[in-house]
C-alpha cells in the first residue's frame, strides 16, 4: 500500500479531525499527521511512542516502510534536518504521528488507559472532554478497591511503578484517568475518587493535596505505550490479510 492509503485507514479509525478540535478547545500545541513522506510501496508498518534510533533501527530490521508514532517526530517548527529525521529519510522510511487523535479516539489511548486501570464496561465510562460522538479525552468510571488495591493493580497491568497521594486504606468508588500529562487542575472540577495520570506537575500536586484529592502518578511511557500496543495489534487483526500489511510493535523497554 501507498503511505497516503495507511494514513487513510488511520484516519477512519482515529480522525486526525479530533486534534484539531481539541487545539481548538484547549490550545494545546500538536503536530499529527505525516512527518516524512514516501511514494515506496509499503508492507511492513512499525508502531512506536516515539521516533528514535532505535525505533528506526527495528523498523530497518524488519524491512518497515513506516513508522506510525505516538508522540509528534516534529513537534513545533525546526530550521534543519538532522539526527532521527533524516536517519529515517535516508532508509526510506515514512513516519506518521498520530497523537491527540490516537489520544482520543473511540478505542483510543486514552480508552485503553482505562480499561487497564479498572476494566470497566464501556457503558460506565464517562468521557470528560467530549469531541465526536464516542470520542474524547479523559475518563471517569466506578472503581470497588481500596487506594492500596488499585495501585498494585495498575503496577502489575502495566508493568511500572506508581506513586501514590493520599491514604492508601481508602476505598475508592470511581476514578478520572487522562493518558500521558493530562492532569492538571482544571481536572479536578470532575469529582472522583482518586485521579491517575503521568508527569505530574507540583503546582498541580500542591492543589490535589490541598482539596483533598488522592492521586496516582505512573510514568508517561507506561500511561501510554500500552494502549498504542492495543491498537497495533487492531491494526494487525483487521489489515493484516484484508491489505497484506503486517504490523509490528517497537516496544522501547528503556523507559519502563
Amino acid at each position: 500500500m501507498k503511505l497516503k492509503e495507511i494514513y487513510e485507514l488511520i484516519d477512519r479509525f482515529a480522525p486526525f479531525e479530533l486534534t484539531d478540535m481539541y487545539r481548538k478547545d484547549t490550545g494545546f500545541v500538536d503536530n499529527s499527521g505525516i512527518i516524512i513522506g514516501t511514494d515506496a510501496d509499503i508492507t511492513n508498518v512499525v508502531f512506536a511512542l516515539d521516533l528514535t534510533e532505535k525505533a528506526i533501527e527495528y523498523a530497518q530490521w524488519v524491512k518497515a516502510g513506516l513508522i506510525v508514532t505516538h508522540h509528534p517526530a516534529i513537534f513545533t517548527g525546526i530550521k534543519s534536518i538532522d539526527g532521527v529525521l533524516l536517519k529515517a529519510a535516508a532508509s526510506g522510511i515514512g513516519v506518521i504521528s498520530c497523537h491527540i487523535n490516537f489520544d482520543a479516539a473511540e478505542k483510543g489511548v486514552d480508552y485503553f488507559f482505562a480499561k487497564g486501570i479498572a476494566n470497566p464496561d464501556d457503558k460506565d465510562i464517562e468521557i470528560l472532554h467530549p469531541l465526536l460522538t464516542g470520542t474524547g479525552y479523559g475518563r471517569r468510571y466506578p472503581v470497588e478497591l481500596s487506594l492500596d488495591e488499585l495501585a498494585q493493580n495498575i503496577e502489575r497491568e502495566f508493568n511500572t511503578k506508581v506513586h501514590v497521594y493520599g491514604d492508601k486504606t481508602a476505598y475508592i468508588k470511581n476514578c478520572a484517568s487522562f493518558c500521558g500529562a493530562g492532569l492538571d487542575t482544571d481536572s479536578f472540577k470532575h469529582e472522583a475518587d482518586v485521579y491517575i495520570s503521568a508527569d505530574l506537575r507540583h503546582h498541580v500536586l500542591v492543589e490535589a493535596i490541598k482539596q483533598n484529592k488522592k492521586v496516582i502518578a505512573m510514568t508517561h511511557f507506561s500511561s501510554e505505550n500500552y494502549g498504542l500496543k492495543l491498537i497495533c495489534k487492531h491494526f494487525s487483526n483487521i489489515y493484516r490479510l484484508k491489505n497484506k500489511l503486517d504490523f509490528y510493535f517497537f516496544d522501547d523497554d528503556r523507559f519502563i
